[in-house]
């Protein structure tokens, strides 16, 4: 019992220390003295590894244990959600629910709503709040300084102060997360007041401000512009000897807030005595002078800050051009863009976008035409913790084009063998390519820039995987500023297939989101079942209320459409449509249904007949169609629905059949026979 107790001891103390050598050498005495099967060591073991970053130990030890209980769940819970991974956090809370009879405790629930706030699912924490009070724990400090924080920062600022009003204990962190609610809420005397009463209790709770109440503080006296409460928050740190010279993020606060109360003096007196200065530093004393009118000594800063080497970014380049923008000072406007040329940053989109901005503010409208014409697609991607940026046109610059053209040669010779691909075989608007050849076809979408942003990744990843870059869970991520083509669509939808991986593509219009399946899935998705559908109204009016009132509707989130295409008018009939996959919740799926007409469309390889039975006004009929949209020589049969919702029928059969052959000739490119 000593020899278990003082194992106990040693492994609590590895693992505040973080020390894994000698964590490992107890977790091999444990074993020899044949404690290796103890429900106690082992959770301890658990907390060790995990604490020292070993998740994938952590994870072995868990799993071998004969029994587990409530601490064991916890301490692994806790451990991924120390190391950043709050998402596996909320799976094993979830693996524990279903699979264990333990029940969680006021830990284990502090660590889900902690997870919750982390990913930004206010709506599963609000569900494991509830869970909190039916077990009793609702009023524990542990779970209300974890359901402050959560609350304020989903935004809820009045649910984090019932929370925060009755809870019997707060720490720093629930304090800190109460203030910081208030004033990214824009609530910045409610902020303060909050620390008023903080220092008077500081005494009776752990309440002694930190360098994030301050910056919390500073944050609500700039919003508010409250120079003399931004003077005693300055006074108060001086006194906590909280140095904002070795803080940037305090120190950029601090200037913030005597820009917004408009003393630039005292701004410039702190701004000179900071050592080394940030980006972030430099743009907010140029801003504070264009704003107060002082554009000489705002491009003279412009200047210092230039040739001092710190790299800007595209963000403070168009929140510089933005200020010349407002004031409409075009010739200071020239300057900075004769700066942006010759960096990087102004291939940024936002650098471009504020351009164009400028000379249309300034009346400039030939100046901005050539600017916006000159700003091409844009497409990067993260790979090793660095953003790599591609532009269209055939970009040669990077240093790896030729290696990730290879790879994407490679990937397409893939999706040629497993699916049928064929580089550039539709357009946007459905047509086939015939007037170029196959091999300039598929050079020309290589140049893509959202193309060679997916190369560069895969080239990493074979690379780093030992030439593999199939099976792996990891989410390829690439984002573009522009819409991204049809063909490059089709192309992404087979990539995410023979890579095994999930493939998320962020446009300018929405996020993409190909989802890995096997071969075979894809193959069957692709060939044997598709679905077109359509939302009709009777004219461009209704049909824009019909949609203004389904995207506007909050309580509704958010409506995806997989493909959304721009509206087709025939036979006096507006069609909103899209392919293949969709989402809507019921509450938006009633409203549609209810003011609209839909259409449904289905096709197979093989004859099928679906019927919507106890619909009477559901109009079925099964056409058969003579080629395949792949294939000309594979057999088809169609299903076709049309109802209006509210049964009144407000458009005849006629105008359904014609706009039905309008659509399958216009957006499938098949000719249907009724």
């Amino acid at each position: 019992m000593e020899r278990r107790k003082m194992l106990a001891d040693l492994l609590r103390a590895s693992a505040r220390s973080a020390a894994i050598r000698g964590g490992v050498q107890l977790h091999g005495a444990l074993i020899k003295l044949g404690f290796g099967s103890d429900t106690m060591l082992s959770n301890n073991l658990v907390d060790m590894y995990a604490k020292c970053g070993k998740l994938d130990m952590a994870c072995e030890v868990f799993d071998r244990m004969p029994e587990r209980n409530v601490v064991s769940w916890t301490a692994l819970m806790v451990g991924f959600l120390q190391q950043g991974d709050a998402r596996e956090c909320l799976r094993l809370f979830g693996a524990m629910r279903r699979l264990s009879e333990a029940a969680p405790n006021e830990f284990t629930l502090s660590a889900t709503l902690k997870a919750c706030g982390v990913v930004g699912d206010t709506g599963a924490g609000v569900c494991v709040h509830g869970g909190c009070v039916r077990m009793g724990f609702e009023g524990h400090g542990v779970i209300a300084n974890s359901l402050v924080l959560l609350y304020s920062k989903g935004g809820r600022v009045g649910d984090a102060r019932r929370v925060f009003d009755g809870a019997a204990s707060r720490n720093l962190v629930a304090w800190n997360a109460m203030i910081s609610g208030y004033a990214h809420a824009g609530h910045g005397r409610d902020a303060l007041l909050v620390f008023r009463e903080m220092q008077q209790r500081q005494d009776e709770e752990d309440g002694q401000p930190d360098e994030f109440t301050f910056a919390s503080l500073l944050k609500a006296c700039s919003t508010l512009g409250a120079a003399r409460e931004g003077a005693q928050v300055h006074a108060a740190m001086a006194v906590r000897g909280v140095s904002r010279a070795s803080n940037a993020i305090l120190a950029g606060a601090l200037l913030d807030v005597y820009v917004k109360c408009r003393c630039l003096p005292a701004a410039m007196q702190m701004f000179d005595r900071l050592g080394k200065k940030n980006a972030i530093q430099w743009t907010t004393v140029i801003i504070g002078h264009a704003q107060e009118g002082q554009v000489k000594e705002a491009l003279e800063l412009f200047g210092r800050f230039w040739s001092s080497g710190v790299r800007a970014d595209g963000h403070i380049m168009s929140s510089v051009v933005g200020v010349f923008a407002d004031f409409a000072l075009v010739e200071q406007g020239r300057q900075v863009h004769c700066y942006t040329v010759k960096d990087p940053t102004g291939q940024d989109v936002s650098v471009a976008n504020s351009l164009v901005d400028m000379y249309l503010k300034c009346g400039l409208s030939d100046e901005a035409e050539r600017r916006f014409r000159e700003t091409g697609g844009c497409s990067w991607v993260e790979v090793g913790k660095e953003a790599h940026f591609f532009y269209g046109g055939g970009d040669d610059m990077h240093p790896r084009i030729t290696d990730l053209r290879l790879m994407l040669c490679d990937v397409e010779r893939k999706m040629m063998e497993q699916l049928g691909y064929i580089p550039g075989a539709v357009t946007g608007d459905g047509t086939q390519l015939h007037d170029v050849d196959e091999e300039s076809r598929a050079e020309s979408l290589r140049a893509h820039s959202e193309r060679l942003a997916v190369g560069l990744w895969l080239l990493h990843h074979h690379e780093h995987d030992h030439g593999e870059v199939e099976g792996k869970e990891e989410v390829i991520r690439v984002y573009k500023n522009l819409r991204v083509c049809s063909d490059c669509h089709e192309f992404f939808k087979g990539l995410s297939s023979v890579v095994g991986r999930t493939l998320v593509v962020r446009d300018a219009n929405r996020f993409h989101r190909h989802k890995a399946v096997l071969v075979s899935e894809y193959a069957e998705f692709m060939g044997l079942e598709r679905e077109l559908c359509c939302y009709l109204a009777p004219n461009y009016l209704q049909m824009g209320e019909l949609l203004d009132a389904v995207d506007l509707e909050p309580e509704w989130g958010v409506w995806h459409r997989a493909d959304d295409e721009e509206l087709f008018e025939s036979a006096a009939l507006y069609v909103k449509w899209w392919q293949m996959m969709h989402f809507l919740s019921k509450k938006k799926l009633h409203f549609l249904t209810a003011n609209s007409v839909f259409l449904s469309l289905k096709w197979r390889s093989e004859p099928f007949i679906s019927h919507a039975e106890g619909r009477p006004d559901v109009q079925d009929a099964q056409h058969s169609h003579g080629g395949d949209l792949r294939d000309a020589a594979a057999p088809h049969s169609w299903n076709i629905s049309a109802w209006s919702g509210d049964g009144r029928g407000f458009v005849s059969g006629a105008q359904i059949t014609f706009t039905l052959l309008q659509i399958v000739h216009c957006v499938l490119g098949a000719e249907l026979t009724v």
